[in-house]
């Protein structure tokens, strides 16, 4: 009997034991280098999921570091922002060390998978940018003297930089539409009009989409677009109009 009372004393601690065993915590550090110019001030991590400031500290030599733990890699792994006078630069909270450079025109943030798609991505785009910007002032040299022929140059320089953008988007984002970079920053990694299965795939694939509200409305706006398709085709194939 006292054996039996014991263990039932013991019930809830060895529970919890249990528990805590079973939960997996995963540590990130976040290692910041910046010019000189922000020594002294401010930086802050925000999680912007759910608009909540995660911690703060002050640049101290040039650099600062936030130390954080995820409970759960699948559950808590979220897009954060880190201000720092009048800069926001995004960056993905995941295990591992994770070092962002504010030093240049733009912060290169490294050392973990996810922030080194978003990192490559980031770099190219402004490479494709700043090529354009080239390529338009040469135009206006080339062609100053004649309006008609400047404005078809820009128009073609322009064409070919939205070509090589969206290249360069699908190169990089379809690849992960189903994992956080999809579902957070770039959400129209799906297809314009998903179909049902895609939808699904996606939504049951990728617990980040459930948590922001902008890509539930693009999903369910994509149903809703899915069903009026289905409507038009039916009536191609010989409905009547209702007056």
């Amino acid at each position: 009997m006292k054996y039996t009372l014991l263990l039932l004393l013991l019930t809830p601690f060895l529970l919890s034991l249990d528990t805590e065993e079973a939960k997996q915590t995963f540590t990130y550090t976040l290692t910041g280098e910046t010019a000189p110019i922000y020594n002294g001030k401010k930086v802050y991590l925000h999680n912007t999921s759910i608009n909540n400031l995660i911690d703060s500290t002050t640049v101290s030599d040039s650099t600062f570091t936030f130390v954080g733990k995820l409970d759960s890699i699948v559950e808590n792994m979220v897009i954060a922002k880190i201000s720092i006078g009048k800069e926001d630069i995004t960056v993905v909270l995941e295990e591992g060390d994770i070092t962002i450079s504010i030093k240049s025109e733009i912060a290169e943030v490294n050392g973990t998978p996810h922030n080194e798609i978003l990192n490559a991505f980031n770099i190219a785009e402004l490479k494709l940018y700043s090529d354009l910007q080239y390529d338009m002032n040469k135009a206006q040299l080339e062609f100053e003297d004649d309006e008609i022929l400047l404005q078809q140059r820009d128009i073609e320089l322009v064409d070919r930089y939205n070509i090589d953008s969206k290249h360069l988007y699908d190169s990089i984002f379809n690849a992960n539409r189903l994992n956080i970079i999809g579902a957070y920053l770039y959400p129209r990694t799906l297809s314009n009009k998903p179909s049902s299965i895609e939808i699904s795939e996606f939504m049951s694939e990728n617990a980040y989409a459930k948590k922001d509200s902008l890509i539930i409305e693009l999903l369910l706006t994509s149903k809703e677009n899915e069903v009026e398709d289905m409507d038009a085709e039916v009536c191609e194939e010989g409905c009547e109009e209702v007056e």
